[in-house]
């Protein structure tokens, strides 16, 4: 693939890690819901003979800061978020591309890219009979929810409010395993006053249970329209 002469560079959380400039050889624009500017780029380094390391660029203007402090103080706490996150030289921030190996995210967005929420309507993939499959189980579904209650416990627990919009995802690897990720950073709040612990415990069940509304709904959608 021909570089399309565009460099980056990655500051570190830690500033006394320095930054790392990188080449980035493929940029392409997509939709996944929120609204903000996404990319998915590849990057590689110079002198480095590795594959391009494949990531998300997402522009959330003065934001960015508070975001990568809220991602840090919820990887800090256990609470299952991307594996890093790093602010750029363009006002970005970078994060590892989970779809990479071919992994699916089903989430809020999802239901409403079915819908044509973003003036295309996201059609059924043959991956997606993956996502059927898992959800027509009540055993597979017993234990999503488990999950899920674990996560919001924790969040609680560490004073973390999950984000109101879309509160956690479900990422389904080819090999059908998955992982429930807390992915929009953007509306995830913290607050360590003991007096909001049962609020916040109320709040985040509720967004367990509408977390899990979204995956029944996508479901819904699938079978109504396909």
């Amino acid at each position: 693939m021909d570089a399309i002469n565009e460099t980056l560079t990655f500051f570190s959380n830690d500033p006394s890690k320095g930054q790392t400039k990188v080449n980035v050889n493929d940029r392409k624009a997509f939709y996944l819901g929120g609204g903000k500017e996404k990319w998915k780029i590849k990057v590689s380094v110079d002198d480095v003979d590795n594959t391009p390391l494949e990531l998300v660029e997402r522009n959330f203007g003065e934001a960015t800061d508070k975001i990568i402090q809220r991602w840090q103080i919820a990887y800090d706490n256990d609470i299952q978020v991307v594996a890093f996150i790093k602010k750029t030289d363009r006002g970005t921030v970078v994060m590892p591309n989970i779809t990479t190996d071919g992994s699916h995210i089903y989430g809020k967005a999802t239901h409403y890219q079915i819908l044509g929420g973003n003036g295309e309507i996201r059609r059924f993939e043959e991956f997606d009979q993956k996502f059927l499959d898992l959800t027509a189980s009540d055993e597979s579904m017993e234990k999503i929810k488990q999950r899920a209650q674990e996560i919001a416990d924790k969040a609680t627990s560490v004073g973390i409010w999950l984000p109101y919009d879309d509160p956690l995802e479900l990422v389904l690897h080819p090999n059908e395993t998955w992982e429930l990720l807390c992915l929009d950073l953007e509306y995830l709040e913290t607050s360590d006053s003991i007096a909001n612990v049962d609020t916040r415990q109320n709040v985040n069940n509720k967004y367990v249970d509408s977390f899990l509304q979204s995956l029944t709904n996508i479901r819904n959608d699938f079978r109504r329209h396909w």
